[in-house]
């Protein structure tokens, strides 16, 4: 039986005896060293700085955590490096211990710190993100320079996939170009993560990559990038329509063979995404309103709906498709008759797709249009 019991750690830190509370630190039980470290941290002097540095790495996660609070509040900037390293091989053993590390990395307001709290951003539980976000958001525009470079050099995926949803969220316009970049990166996640945020930050710059990205090899990708146009064009219509028009047969042949590809009726992911691109690519060939566009949208109409699983929402496509046939006009007209007169069943689908259909007639409106109105409608009496 040991005739003495643990140090006092209250006296330790009244008498401001830092030797002594750095002595605990090694002491057998590791409520005493927390309640060290926790003393060590309200005392704020940097001798002790190294000996919390090397409690880091020990066993008890609440030491750990209590030596990671007190590094905050002595702020040296020696620990810096060792709360990373420690970070990123035992933060994410214990969610407290990773935002004790995390809040005593945010005093720091380190630039060169970013791309770590980018990792975060997205990651973990809501007081992590938000930890994350307000520590990116204290460095600010200064964290731009580490943000970008991390996106274009870092040799981790995922590390640049946080690094561009970073970026979007200090909203810098210096990550425009950053963010074009990555639309070639060799990563086709860096690339989605890349063409959403250029759809965030809005910014006419990226309309031409965004263009090319809609014939990426990849159809995350692919769909995204339409996504983005969509959201672009919604904000400047002229200046993005008129780039729309230049690649308007590079869009028309990407919607023909996104329908075609519905026919071999693929999984459910993949034609989830399928669907998701036809509907965008609908919406910006309606952008640009030419009537060759016509018959495709048609096609699409009448069969993409029948190729894919039940669960996956189908109404979005028909309601593009009618839309963008109605943004065309008149060439549309003899087709959208057409297609009314073919789906008069009493099925669901059916009847939305006629719904779809009146709705587009009475928008291009016309003797022609009215007519087959009238006739449709006497038909449903």
């Amino acid at each position: 039986m040991p005739l003495f019991g643990p140090p006092n750690i209250r006296k330790l830190e009244e008498k401001r005896d830092v030797d002594g509370l750095i002595k605990a630190l090694s002491h057998s039980d590791a409520r005493t060293r927390r309640k060290a470290a926790e003393a060590l941290g309200n005392l704020g002097d940097v001798r002790a700085v190294e000996p919390l540095i090397a409690v880091l790495e020990e066993e008890a996660w609440e030491v750990r955590e209590a030596a990671a609070s007190a590094l905050q509040k002595v702020r040296d900037p020696g620990a810096v490096g060792p709360l990373v390293a420690a970070l990123r091989s035992r933060g994410h053993v214990n969610r407290f211990v990773e935002v004790a590390m995390l809040e005593a990395l945010g005093e720091f307001c380190d630039p060169r710190l970013a791309p770590e709290f980018a990792h975060y951003v997205h990651l973990g539980d809501l007081q992590v993100r938000e930890i994350a976000r307000r520590a990116l958001r204290n460095i600010g525009d200064a964290a731009t320079g580490p943000l970008i470079a991390a996106l274009r050099e870092d040799e981790g995926s995922g590390t640049r996939c946080a690094a561009a949803r970073a970026l979007v969220l200090l909203g810098v316009q210096q990550a425009v170009d950053g963010l074009v970049n990555a639309l070639q990166d060799e990563s086709h996640f860096v690339r989605a993560e890349a063409a959403s945020g250029l759809e965030q930050l809005g910014d006419a710059r990226a309309v031409q990559p965004l263009i090319a990205a809609v014939g990426d090899g990849n159809l995350e990708v692919r769909a995204r990038a339409a996504e983005a146009l969509v959201s672009l064009a919604a904000r400047d219509p002229a200046e993005v329509v008129e780039a729309l028009r230049g690649a308007f047969a590079m869009l028309l042949g990407i919607f023909s063979q996104e329908t075609a590809e519905l026919r071999l009726k693929p999984s459910f992911p993949t034609a989830e995404l399928r669907m998701k691109l036809l509907k965008k690519v609908a919406a910006l060939l309606g952008e640009v309103g030419d009537e060759r566009a016509v018959d495709a949208l048609a096609e699409a109409f009448e069969r993409a709906p029948n190729y894919v699983p039940e669960v996956i929402n189908r109404d979005d496509v028909l309601i593009e498709g009618a839309q963008a046939l109605a943004q065309i006009g008149t060439p549309s007209v003899r087709r959208l008759i057409e297609l009314l007169a073919r789906f008069q069943s009493d099925t669901d689908m059916d009847r939305f797709r006629r719904a779809s259909l009146v709705e587009a007639l009475e928008r291009i409106g016309g003797p022609e249009a009215e007519r087959a109105l009238a006739e449709h409608r006497a038909r449903q009496e």
